[in-house]
């Protein structure tokens, strides 16, 4: 093979053969060819850049970091498993029971749980953490944690509730069913919802959710916040839960377009007025930020609709 250019025998431009020369183009035409690419793409921009009304429909979800996820949930594992080799402390063994007592009553009961049943639970747990540290009690969720994921999977193998998906999940059999988690013999959640559903649970009722040692890291907390807005619990109340969850989005990301998100939800509410106005903020903020031009038709659909709709009323 030669690289780099050879002497090459070009034919002569007088061809011998008149039917085979090629004719010049006009000095007008040459280069047209490169031009047609380079108006279609300024074409292609321009439409991009003129307004107009697209309904919204997706708020953004912050991305979860793979191999953070990975390492956060390998390590919950190691937890998990050196206390199987090793048992907890008398003390901290005692917890765990007085845990899987609380998920019993917490099944069989159909009135939610007592609050000073939490509180018995949570005093004990604050007399263990004076006695032996914080380290051995998050030992104690992973374990917890662990079996319930566990218990999970036979539920959707076998069909039945265990006993240790009783104890170690509570009312969340009724939760499943209530809210389409479960379905068609199925749990509609990921390996990493179930592990970060299942240490939320176990640090909520505990009161210590906001304590540093116990807080879930940034990866298992989005996995959780987007699985609760993929799946809002209570529909009368899901505009209101959707926006608290987006709040958490900001405080987790400060790059997260929150006025953005606000406005998305507020239009699928129905409330254009509240989510032209959020779509407005966003474009004050960040006028040419990556949402800018989504705001920016959003904003033109959304101030439509509350015309119409002002319109509508003042008819009737």
């Amino acid at each position: 093979m030669i690289w780099g250019p050879v002497p090459v025998k070009h034919s002569n431009t007088n061809s011998q053969n008149p039917g085979q020369r090629r004719h010049a183009a006009p000095v007008w035409l040459r280069g047209w060819t490169l031009a047609i690419p380079s108006v279609g793409i300024a074409l292609v921009a321009a439409t991009l850049s003129v307004p107009r009304a697209t309904k919204p429909e997706t708020v953004p979800q912050p991305v979860v970091h793979r191999l953070a996820l990975d390492a956060t949930l390998n390590q919950l594992a190691r937890r998990s498993d050196a206390a199987r080799a090793q048992p907890l402390p008398f003390a901290v063994r005692e917890v765990g029971e007085a845990y899987r007592r609380l998920g019993r009553t917490q099944y069989e009961g159909p009135q939610p749980l007592d609050d000073s049943q939490a509180r018995a639970w949570q005093r004990l747990i604050r007399s263990v953490r004076s006695k032996v540290g914080d380290d051995v009690l998050i030992t104690l969720r992973a374990v917890q944690a662990d079996m319930f994921v566990n218990a999970l999977g036979v539920w959707e193998t076998t069909g039945k509730v265990s006993d240790e998906l009783v104890e170690l999940g509570g009312d969340f059999v009724r939760l499943a069913r209530v809210n389409h988690w479960w379905n068609a013999g199925h749990l509609n959640m990921s390996h990493d919802e179930r592990w970060a559903l299942a240490l939320l649970r176990w640090t909520s009722l505990a009161g210590i959710i906001q304590l540093e040692p116990y807080r879930l890291d940034r990866e298992l907390e989005v996995v959780q916040l987007r699985f609760l807005y993929s799946h809002p619990t209570v529909e009368g109340a899901q505009l209101r839960a959707r926006q608290k969850i987006v709040e958490r989005y900001s405080e987790l990301d400060q790059n997260y377009p929150l006025d953005y998100s606000r406005g998305v939800l507020f239009a699928e509410a129905g409330q254009y007025d509240f989510a032209a106005a959020s779509f407005m903020r966003h474009l004050q903020a960040h006028p040419q930020g990556p949402y800018a031009i989504r705001a920016r038709n959003h904003l033109i659909w959304s101030t439509e609709r509350a015309y119409d709709l002002e319109n509508d009323d003042a008819a009737q």
